[in-house]
């Protein structure tokens, strides 16, 4: 049985909108202490009549849940224990997916919010997944109701002008004329093919087509009010007109939809922001937040509220759009841009020159993906264009060759990605280039000009012809060491031109850090360096730095080392003896990952070396060492965590003997281990002297382990301290930086 309040529906509706702000547990349940708000209402008993749990007054009965494992028909009564039934109270049949038919009553005058939503959704899951489900095909109403009625299994208001409840599982549907609101919840989580709507309708209430799935959605000409979180999680809807007619957007109203383009006519709507009312996907920022923002296009007129709404979330906002010549191009206020291709008649294909001007206003941008897997074999930019989006030109097999206009200043993610480019000259004028821009490439050579101050990790990876990477003389930002780029104080090496068949590689002293796909090739590439020395100065391996270089075999690691990123070394399974020094401090998920991988000749890629670890205490993460490929062996001290950590994994280990020097614990804030890493074992140890604690025993930690117990700081160590613990320790296993003490004042 469940047990649930109006209250819990609006928990859940808070999932969604105040994920926005709420950090690391956003995707844990509700916490338990909102279970007291769903306890039973005061001045009434609760009792069980059949599948019904209800709540009994002196003069009445409501009806607050039902058996979510029923199946088949439901008839509501219209007495219980001789008591009239006459509320059924908001979600009631939440859950209730099998339910194929309902019957209500002549006495139920009350029908609250989402009261009769019978449908199970799996809350989580994406804009176009699954995860939701309702057997529900009608609802009838006694004749008799004076409140309610029904057609064809609907519920509405007695005079048919408020549509209550659409079942769920009843697919397409035209609202009949003369309904004028849809009441909250009333198309809750309905898969329907289409939902037509008459010129009546003016009101769209709270949640009313929340979760919606439908393959064609228009909106009403006399629509005036669109409610909160009215249309939030809609999916199959990728582009939508709100009409002249709407005067107000609610908050959220369009929260988590799939809708790509908004095109709002009322240049004076009134847009409620509170929470973003337009978002259709989030991303992580460095603290564990989830960011909720829309990467779409808001259309509408010059000055127009829309167009404040789109400045203030930083969102795409034009005017219009057409097509010119097969470019699917969008006009802005002063210029225009180039979002895709009109295939009708075939791609792009030949030497292609983008026009420089279309209606009178110049070509400025190429948005992301406007001209991916398109079969042209050289493109000309015009000097018209300041800026080519993410994956602009990604998968042009043919594309060899790129001529850039002088005004480019700005190349996105991945935008020149698995294409076979030969040679560019990168202009002038610009500024940034963003991470994997040129990855997968046939480049030989690049030059960076002065101007290009901002380049993205990896954005020449994976180029396997690529010997020199050379730097503008007086460069402010980078320089080039035999053909290998770095930052300007020489402190990280960015890339190094895995395309010059060198067989040794000995990093430059003065490196501290290897970036994100310095190194990266493809795992049948054996032409990386066979053997990499780090020197001292290296503190640090930054993700997928040695990505895929299986011809890698042997690697001096750095003895001031401090981190490895995930996956640093995956699919290096060349990899024959790595020695991991005392001062490393952390070694992410996946950095040493080696899945089941075959060369070009169909051999089995395994990795077979040894893997020695000087610290014995080392704080191992879980999948440090990952896949079925790894066949190698874990080198420690006898009882070790490498030791332990190998036995726990069913690896092979290889003992070193006794430690040489004992452990010496330095207790912080949350390590009561000592070990240097605050992580599940400390909140274990502070579970166990808590519950003796509690049970007025003796427990095992010393007062100065207890005061770093205290995480909360509120005098005493409990198992919220614990808590704390393994939040932070989950925040640091998604790659997390702040020290326990700063990420426990984001929680505050």
């Amino acid at each position: 049985m469940k047990r649930r309040s109006a209250v819990f529906a609006m928990l859940l509706s808070a999932v969604f909108a105040a994920s926005a702000v709420v950090p690391y547990a956003q995707d844990l349940p509700l916490h338990a202490s909102a279970i007291s708000l769903w306890e039973e209402e005061p001045d009434s008993d609760t009792g069980q009549y059949g599948e019904f749990f209800y709540h009994k007054y002196s003069d009445h009965i409501e009806i607050y849940d039902f058996n979510e494992e029923y199946e088949g028909d439901v008839v509501i009564p219209d007495e219980i224990d001789g008591l009239p039934v006459t509320t059924i109270l908001s979600y009631t049949f939440d859950d209730c997916q099998y339910i194929t038919s309902m019957h209500i009553p002549a006495s139920v005058t009350e029908i609250q919010d989402g009261a009769l939503n019978a449908v199970y959704v799996k809350w989580g899951i994406s804009i176009d997944g699954g995860g939701v489900n309702s057997s529900l095909k009608a609802i009838n109403v006694d004749e008799e109701n004076p409140v309610y009625c029904s057609v064809d299994g609907v519920v509405f208001t007695k005079d048919k002008k408020t549509l209550v409840k659409y079942p769920a599982g009843a697919g397409s549907y035209a609202i009949p004329d003369g309904v004028e609101v849809l009441g909250a919840y009333s198309f809750y989580f309905t898969a329907a093919g289409e939902i037509v709507f008459p010129e009546s309708v003016k009101r769209i209430e709270s949640h009313a087509c929340m979760g919606l799935d439908a393959a064609r959605l228009e909106l009403p000409q006399n629509l005036e009010y669109i409610g909160n979180s009215a249309f939030s999680n809609l999916r199959g809807i990728y582009s939508l007109v709100i009409p002249e007619s709407v005067s107000v957007i609610d908050n959220s109203a369009f929260f988590y939809s799939s809708v790509d383009d908004f095109y709002i006519e009322n240049p004076s709507c009134e847009i409620y922001d509170i929470i973003d009312t337009f978002c259709n996907t989030y991303k992580y920022d460095a603290d564990g937040y989830r960011e909720w923002y829309f990467d779409g296009t808001i259309y509408g007129k010059p000055d127009s509220t829309a167009q404040a709404y789109a400045e203030k979330h930083d969102c795409n906002f034009a005017v219009g759009k057409g097509v010119h010549e097969k470019l699917l191009y969008r006009v802005y206020a002063d210029h225009v841009g180039i979002y895709g291709v009109d295939e009708t008649n075939g791609r792009i294909s030949g030497d292609f020159i983008i026009p420089s001007e279309i209606e009178g206003l110049p070509v400025r941008r190429i948005e992301g993906e406007a001209l991916r897997d398109q079969t042209m074999t050289s493109v000309v930019i015009p000097d018209t264009v300041t800026s080519i989006g993410e994956y602009a030109f990604w998968n042009c097999y043919f594309l060899e060759k790129v001529t850039f206009g002088n005004s480019v200043k700005e190349i996105g993610l991945g935008a020149f990605s698995d294409i076979p480019l030969k040679e560019i000259t990168l202009p002038e004028s610009l500024i940034s280039i963003d991470e994997n821009a040129f990855k997968n490439t046939a480049l030989t050579s690049v030059t960076i000009p002065k101007n290009l101050t901002s380049i993205g990790d990896g954005a020449f990876s994976y180029n396997e012809g690529l010997t020199k990477i050379e730097v503008a003389a007086d460069h402010p930002s980078y320089k080039s060491e035999n053909g290998v780029l770095l930052s300007k104080d020489g402190t990280k090496l960015m890339q190094y031109p895995i395309g010059r068949q060198q067989t040794e590689y000995t990093v430059p002293d003065g490196v501290k850090v290897i970036g994100c796909f310095a190194f990266a090739s493809d795992n049948r590439n054996m032409t990386c360096p066979n053997k990499i020395v780090l020197p001292d100065s290296v503190e640090g391996i930054e993700r997928s730095a040695f990505e895929n270089c299986a011809g890698l075999t042997e690697l001096t690691l750095s003895d001031s080392l401090k981190y490895i990123e995930g996956w640093a070394f995956k699919g290096c399974y060349g990899l024959s003896t790595v020695t991991f020094p005392k001062s490393l401090e952390r070694l992410d998920d996946g950095a040493f990952t080696f899945d089941y991988a075959y060369t070009s000749n169909g051999e089995e890629l395994k990795n077979t070396g040894e893997f020695i670890f000087l610290n014995p205490d080392f704080a191992f993460n879980g999948e440090s060492f990952y896949g079925g490929g790894f066949q190698g062996t874990i080198v420690g001290y006898e009882n070790s965590t490498a030791q332990a950590y190998a036995v726990e994994k069913g690896y092979n280990f290889r003992s070193l003997g006794e430690s040489p020097e004992p452990f010496v614990p330095v207790y912080s804030l949350g390590d009561l281990d000592g070990n240097g890493s605050v992580n599940a074992t400390d909140a274990a140890l502070l579970l166990v002297a808590a519950a003796a604690e509690g049970a007025g025993e003796a427990h095992e930690l010393t007062k100065e382990q207890a005061g770093f117990a205290d995480v909360n700081g509120n005098g005493q160590f409990e198992a919220t301290d614990a808590a704390l613990i393994l939040m932070y320790a989950a925040y640091q296993g998604a790659g997390g930086t702040d020290g326990i003490t700063d990420f426990l004042a984001h929680l505050t």
